[in-house]
């Protein structure tokens, strides 16, 4: 059984305690086919929200990952649930999680859940160690820019990589720091598909089964890949994680059923799954964003189909963002994170020194270098403050909580930060400092003084009381 983002607990067991005690007083959902085709069950539970497109979706992307895994899928089951609390009361999941994969079928409160479709297709290879088989799912479910950068060898050195394939080992990560540990796995992931090919990233998830001690997960490790485990883990720590092109998108053509292409199906919610806008240098681009309170929004580098080192940013408590980009004309993809309701998003198109009219709505400014463009002009009724440099990919930044993480070069490699609670906090940076990725136009990283690390200027900006 594979849970998402949490320790799996004994879900079943608890499950069939609550409906033997009556069901925990609490009906189960009704039942509603929505979709069957060549051996995949799409099932609408209670008052779920069937988005048009996402049983398809689901399909192809099923499809799209058999071929990649080199497997044959059938008879996947996909649950639709209205909401976490039914999925709690009604699924095998962990608490916290929004889907999970057991016994064939997927559970889940998103449309096409990509992250637990992986576990539903990979399944066929076998159950390999937690840290490969939510790396794969991470991999696929999650674009490289907003998420992965964050966790190069340097930032996550103290994870030890043969431990993590083991069940103490991925526990004990999983108590310190399950979100880091999740990326770990998908940054790891990413590096032996670049660095060894998918063939050998295959074999080792069919060979390394969990539960083995860390003598066999190394000798594992050295049988697939024909190498000393140090010299894999220096290259691993060696690793040039800017990728120049994500190449883990899912439904970039796959035809669905002989109708839409999957990259262009979109969802009867009112939102895309993904938004793609062009941005010019001569205006200003204003992205507005609403949705779930925490949910994240990345704003990602388009490239040949897919999309790479972008921005993450958090929804504030009033689930309303706006994103104002001065700088280069280039593509990018708006979209939201993996799994949860998407946020709607709404995209204007502004002169340079046109003014801003705010209201109440919290807003964070992306600009190149000040030096550069013209400053961003606001209405008198709006403070506008610098809250200091963000690396390109911020994985940390919340709105709201200004959170400014500076890499620096040298021996001076902290500065006052605020943590996501609001108190003080200091932070570290690796050694070396995090280069942006190669996606992003040259002109994104040029802030004075740190061509070499890659700062954007970012301003918080907040109505006046």
């Amino acid at each position: 059984m594979l849970m998402r983002r949490y320790d799996e607990p004994k879900a079943w067991a608890s499950l069939i305690a609550c409906f033997l005690a009556l069901g925990c007083g609490k009906e189960p959902p009704t039942e509603s086919i929505a979709f069957e085709n060549e051996g995949f069950t799409y099932a609408v539970m209670g008052g779920a929200e069937l988005c048009a497109g996402a049983p398809e979706r689901a399909q192809s992307e099923i499809v799209e990952l058999s071929d990649w895994f080199g497997v044959g899928v059938t008879g996947v089951r996909y649950n639709l649930y209205e909401g976490k609390d039914s999925l709690r009361d009604f699924a095998p999941c962990s608490h916290y999680a929004g889907g999970c994969f057991s016994e064939g079928i997927v559970y889940t409160t998103t449309g096409a859940d990509t992250h637990e479709l992986v576990h539903a297709v990979a399944a066929a290879l076998g159950q390999p160690p937690r840290f490969l088989a939510e790396g794969a799912a991470v991999m696929f479910s999650e674009s490289f820019g907003s998420v992965d950068t964050q966790t190069v060898p340097e930032l996550i050195g103290s994870f030890d990589v043969v431990r993590l394939c083991t069940d103490e080992g991925w526990n004990e990560a999983a108590e310190r720091d399950v979100g880091t540990l999740y990326r770990t796995a998908g940054a790891f992931a990413r590096f032996i598909v670049e660095e060894y090919g998918r063939e050998r990233y295959v074999d080792l998830y069919s060979r390394l089964t969990r539960g083995r001690p860390e003598t066999e997960v190394r000798e594992t490790f050295e049988d697939v890949f024909a190498v000393r485990l140090e010299d894999l883990l220096a290259r691993w720590d060696a690793w040039d994680f800017r990728s120049t092109e994500t190449v883990y998108r899912l439904t970039r053509g796959t035809p669905v059923l002989g109708s839409e292409d999957a990259a262009t199906l979109t969802s009867s919610c009112g939102v895309s799954w993904g938004r793609d806008f062009e941005h010019d240098s001569s205006r200003r681009t204003l992205l507005h964003f609403r949705g779930e309170p925490r949910r994240s929004v990345s704003i990602d580098k388009r490239s040949g189909g897919s999309a790479s080192g972008g921005l993450r940013l958090v929804l504030p408590k009033s689930g309303e963002l706006l994103v104002i980009l001065d700088g280069p004309s280039a593509a990018f993809r708006a979209q939201t994170q993996f799994y949860g309701p998407p946020a709607e998003l709404s995209i204007e198109q502004l002169d340079l020194d046109a003014e801003l009219e705010l209201k109440q709505t919290p807003a964070v400014v992306v600009s190149a270098s000040a030096e550069k463009h013209a400053p961003v002009c606001f209405s008198s009724a709006v403070e506008v403050g610098e809250i200091g440099t963000t690396i390109v990919e911020p994985g940390v930044f919340v709105t709201g909580l200004p959170l400014a993480m500076q890499c620096c070069v040298g021996d001076e490699c902290t500065e006052m930060a605020m943590w996501p609670d609001g108190s003080p906090g200091t932070a570290t940076c690796p050694s070396g400092c995090i280069v942006p990725s190669q996606e992003f136009p040259t002109e994104w990283q040029s802030v004075p003084a740190a061509s070499s690390v890659g700062r954007r200027l970012v301003y918080g900006v907040n109505v006046a009381q």
